[in-house]
């Protein structure tokens, strides 16, 4: 279990992928066969006690670690999603208000053209009527 864990590890904000990997397995291997969890060289020997306490607290804190990674990366996207939105929802906003002023042009160009002299037309289509 604990080597499955390792291996299926995502990158968290201090931790990547491998440091993650390497730890999960090192507490496999302690359970395993009773070796030492610290990297102190003196103290490889294995012994037949396992630290059930310190695995559980290894495993409970990392856990923690991705619920708040994940936690925090989701609220972030949410903002940034929002933030989208509004700027789009403005943008559409501005285009339907140019669209409108586009229209209501196009309304004037066409009554001077009908009805108007070449000087209103003139004015008109350089937008000073």
């Amino acid at each position: 279990m604990l080597r499955c864990l390792g291996r299926h590890a995502f990158e968290l904000d201090q931790l990547s992928e491998k440091d993650i990997e390497k730890e999960f397995e090192r507490w496999a291997r302690h359970v395993l066969v009773g070796a030492q969890i610290d990297d102190d060289i003196k103290k490889r020997e294995t012994s037949p006690r396992r630290d059930w306490g310190a695995l559980a607290q290894f495993v409970n804190g990392h856990r923690q670690q991705e619920k708040s990674y994940v936690t925090r990366n989701l609220q972030d996207m949410r903002n940034v999603l929002c933030e989208f939105t509004n700027i789009m929802g403005h943008a559409f906003v501005e285009d339907q208000e140019t669209d409108q002023n586009v229209t209501t042009h196009l309304v004037q160009l066409r009554s001077v053209t009908e009805d108007g002299s070449f000087q209103d037309v003139k004015q008109a289509l350089l937008g000073c009527g």
